[in-house]
């Protein structure tokens, strides 16, 4: 039934076009550049005799026309409309080459690539879109102080992003996980290196290896369709960019307050042509740095209410909270390839590649308060030791609390690798494009180093209200306020024996433990289009293709611990660290990480043994088979262009993993495979009111597969609690409706306004439940039923020209929505990840060679993570991060820049359930960037 859905689609495009009166007999072709840079532009309007096509990213249109004289029109923001006369020729090509200047801005050459240029570039792409797309070009990024691609994407509409260690890690578009997005490199499908995850880790990727950015909100037949939030697309740039020889390199300091550390950032572009005939062309970009930073850090499991002594209830720690002190060294490499030739105006081939990675050196110290002990007497009788007094709104005692110092010193490398080879033939009035993929991602952790020393045993201690049973440890009292705060003010009470929690000789050696993880996903691709362009008025075209993608994920975790040391490990004094920030000013004493290298050196007296649940749970072996077909056509009716088609994805999944049984302490294999198809009809309407006013409506329906961590075969047995993930899955599904608006102001401005809807079937999410046949208590996952997101989005961009002072630009959007999503032993709740509110505003200041811009990014406070009932639900709180850029342009062809980044300090607020019980707390400080920019 799906097949003839698709033939029947295929024919009537066909029949519709081929019912249309054959009326072109020539084609005419030519670049379109900028005239002071030599630029390509994308995106010029290109028309003649009531045809109109658009330039590529290399400048390069195709118009056929029917023979004699015809005037061609060239239409760009940012330039005066320009025409010219071209004799066309039956069965023949003409050529017309056109240069286009922004003639609205005076000046030099290297001011208008690096900043007006770029705006241009994206407004122009976006404007003649078929369909919902928003770009950032390279030119563009330059004027924020972006240190990757996902910071980059959050100034879009609609985009906001998750942060880890206070930069920007994972792309969420419209309030949509970002699980269920996809996203490619020059159309390649990349591979991820997290162990769990499908969303890519767009941390990984430097802005300094990317020509542009697109994020596609209402997707194609002939893109990704397991694309519900979005498709992005990065795109490395070409020697056809251009029209000739280009280089420019940077370098620049880095610096943290946080730390007090300088870091450094280098970075190089070349591109040029190979040959006299400009057929052959390379584009190589690099770059590497060295940022240090940190955080300081506030963690808590979730709260409970405990009775006080007036009868009341009151939130307090059950569980057990930390405080955090992260150094981090993050060196990141990138590069990226492009080799090109083009021999004739209707061939061109490719081979590109690019490599991106970043190396962290993490030291974290952290102490740990547990207030979750329990003890047990020799008839079995248990209690909890800690008793919480004077228990109010907004502080409380509590009394025997169990404390712990730890160091954690990792290395974790996440690389991401794309390769591609394809190319594009024009034969006539069919034009084929073709490409194969590889792409590579790892997750290589080669230490995972922690040490534990906790306060010392008091085993002397009996419980004071009957001396029958004997309590473990007796430990210090802690008085906690501002309880309803961002942090806690936390300060010593007494101590419930005369251990010291202050001195570094109360506290012994707990354990070790010395893990390694290593992740690696392998994508192959191989995809061929094909696009028949009718004869005919209604400039129709019929377009069919298909995919084959072969994934494979493997994860192999190796986790050994010892709880046995050598004499010299007995306390913690001779391993104290003493430089530390100690933000919350507990002066408690912390592990110094020289006890790794300890460690390393006296290895074989810790009498390390296999952790068998923790080698086994997280080791997988996953295969991934994905084929795909779509047919759609196209077709113009005046002002109104539509398109219609479907796509049709089949995927086969297959895995591996092991059963632990913790008191059998068995281990054995499992095995799980599943396999199903999903049918994606659209159809998109673009209406140009004017060429500078557009107005778009789509129906898509798209699809997510679950991530790795929710298929997982790993099965985890205690008792009866078992842990286990769910192959058996379905995928979400997912049918969207968009419409938009769009003015094009000639002085490169935008205003415009969108609306979408979202309905998700098959939602995923945690599950708890008993099994009345065994009396198990299961957790895994499993689908919902259904779930809406609904919202609009604003947008402006404008030189603010009606003021009395030129240079002035102001930019600003704003995405509000709203979603439910039916659980159904919670009833409705939020889409996770979905903030009511995030926007962008800007306002910068660009004459002659001077540049600065102060920007906003905002997001609304969010559902991050559902618990099994809702005081531990996790909601991360708002964010507003202010960054400031400067440049200065001297003798043509030098800069000197600066960037200030978070000049607020603002910080991650992470609380549970809808209250302000701390979950954490997380501050980075401000960082500057300032460097020095040369090009030729």
């Amino acid at each position: 039934m799906i097949r003839k859905t698709l033939l029947s689609l295929s024919s009537l495009a066909l029949m519709l076009a081929s019912g249309s009166s054959l009326w072109a007999d020539g084609t005419v072709t030519g670049i379109v550049r900028d005239a002071q840079t030599g630029l390509s532009l994308e995106g010029v309007q290109v028309s003649a005799n009531g045809a109109t096509t658009t330039t590529d990213r290399s400048g390069r249109y195709y118009l056929q026309l029917p023979a004699g004289t015809q005037t061609l029109r060239f239409d760009y923001l940012g330039s005066e409309t320009k025409s010219q006369v071209v004799d066309v020729a039956d069965a023949r090509t003409a050529q017309a080459d056109m240069s286009l200047g922004l003639e609205i801005f005076e000046m030099d050459a290297f001011v208008v690539q690096g900043r007006a240029l770029g705006t241009a570039r994206a407004l122009n792409q976006q404007r003649v879109s078929d369909n919902l797309r928003n770009v950032v070009s390279a030119d563009a990024i330059g004027k924020f102080p972006d240190e990757n691609a996902a910071e980059a994407l959050s100034r879009l509409p609609g985009v906001s992003i998750e942060r880890d260690q206070g930069e920007g890690r994972f792309v969420i578009i419209r309030g949509i996980d970002p699980e269920l997005n996809s996203v490619s490199i020059d159309g390649v499908a990349l591979a991820t290196p997290g162990a769990d995850e499908r969303k890519t880790l767009l941390d990984t990727i430097p802005t300094e290896t990317l020509a542009s950015l697109e994020v596609t909100k209402a997707v194609l037949p002939d893109q990704p369709g397991d694309s519900i939030g979005g498709h992005i697309n990065l795109v490395t740039p070409s020697a056809f960019d251009r029209d000739e020889r280009f280089i420019t390199a940077s370098g620049a300091a880095l610096y943290s307050d946080l730390t007090d550390e300088f870091g450094y950032k280098f970075s190089a572009f070349y591109s040029d042509f190979l040959d006299a005939d400009r057929k052959w062309g390379i584009a190589l970009s690099a770059v590497a740095s060295e940022r240090k930073f940190g955080s300081d850090n506030m963690e808590s499991e979730p709260w409970e209410l405990v009775e006080g002594d007036d009868g009341q209830e009151y939130w307090a720690m059950t569980d057990a909270m930390e405080i955090r002190e992260y150094n981090l060294s993050r060196e990141r490499h990138g590069l990226s390839f492009n080799l090109d030739y083009r021999p004739t105006d209707t061939a061109q081939y490719y081979l590109r590649g690019s490599l991106s990675e970043y190396t962290d050196q993490e030291i974290r110290h952290a102490g740990v308060l547990s207030f979750g002990e329990e003890w047990e007497d020799e008839n079995e009788d248990e209690g909890d030791i800690t008793e919480f007094t004077g228990l109010g709104d907004n502080g409380y005692t509590a009394e025997n609390v169990g404390l712990a110092r730890e160091i954690k010193d990792r290395e974790e490398t996440m690389s991401i690798y794309a390769i591609s080879a394809g190319g594009l033939n024009r034969i006539d009035s069919l034009t084929l494009d073709y490409k194969a993929g590889f792409s590579f991602a790892k997750e290589e952790t080669p230490y995972d180093f922690e040490a534990k020393f906790e306060l010392l045993e008091d085993a002397n201690h009996t419980d004071p209200s009957d001396g029958d049973f004997e309590v473990y440890r007796i430990n210090p009292d802690f008085a906690f306020s501002n309880t309803r705060g961002d942090t806690l003010g936390i300060n010593f009470a007494g101590p419930g024996s005369d251990i010291d929690p202050y001195d570094a000789n109360s506290y012994e050696f707990d354990e070790v433990e010395a893990a390694r993880q290593d992740v690696e996903e392998k994508h192959y691709t191989a995809e061929f289009n094909a696009r028949y362009d009718f004869e005919d008025s209604f400039q129709s075209y019929a377009k069919v293709g298909g995919m084959v993608r072969a994934k494979n994920k493997t994860s192999d975790v190796s986790v050994r611990v010892s709880d046995d040391n050598p004499g010299d490990l007995d306390e913690l004094a001779g391993f104290v660290e003493s430089d530390v920030r100690d933000a919350y000013r507990t002066r408690l004493p912390l592990v110094t990480e020289s006890i790794r290298d300890y460690f390393r050196a006296n290895e074989g007296a810790f009498a390390m043994e296999d952790d068998l649940e923790g080698n086994v749970v997280e080791d997988f072996d996953a295969d991934e088979y994905v084929w795909a077909t779509y047919a759609m056509g196209g077709m113009t009716f005046g002002q109104l262009n539509v398109i219609a088609g479907a796509r049709l994805e089949h995927t086969d999944f297959q895995t591996k993993g092991f059963r632990y049984d913790g008191d059998s302490e068995m281990v054995t294999e499992t095995e799980f495979e599943s396999d199903y198809t999903n049918f994606l009809p659209g159809v998109h309407f673009r209406y140009e009111i004017t060429p500078d006013f557009i107005a778009r409506a789509s129906w898509t329906n798209a699809f997510a597969r679950p991530t790795f961590a929710q298929l997982s075969p790993g099965i985890v047995v205690d008792g009866d609690e078992i842990e286990q993930g769910n192959p058996e899955l379905d995928p979400y599904e997912s049918m969207n409706w968009d419409a938009s608006l769009e003015y094009y102001f000639q002085n490169l401005g935008v205003v415009s306004m969108a609306v979408f809807h979202k309905k998700v079937d098959n939602f995923i999410y945690g599950y708890e439940f008993t099994d009345d046949a065994t009396g198990n208590d299961i957790s895994t996952y499993r689908n919902g039923e259904s779930g809406d997101i609904t919202g609009v989005e604003l947008g402006y961009q404008q030189r603010l020209t009606f003021l009395p002072v030129e240079g002035f630009t102001f930019l600003a959007n704003a995405t509000w929505s709203e979603s439910e999503a039916e659980v159904l032993e919670r009833g409705d709740m939020p889409f996770v990840k979905q903030s009511d509110l995030v926007g962008n505003v800007a306002l910068s200041y660009d004459y002659g060679n001077f540049f600065v811009r102060v920007s906003g990014t905002y997001r609304d406070g969010y559902l991050d993570e559902l618990g099994e009932e809702a005081l531990a639900d996790r909601y991360i709180d708002s964010h507003f991060q202010v960054d400031i850029s400067a440049s200065y342009t001297f003798a043509h062809n030098w800069t000197v820049f600066a960037d200030l980044i978070n000049v607020t300090n603002e910080p991650l607020r992470a609380y549970w359930g809808e209250s302000g019980r701390l979950a954490q707390f997380e501050e980075y400080g401000w960082s500057a960037v300032l460097g020095l920019k040369w090009s030729l």
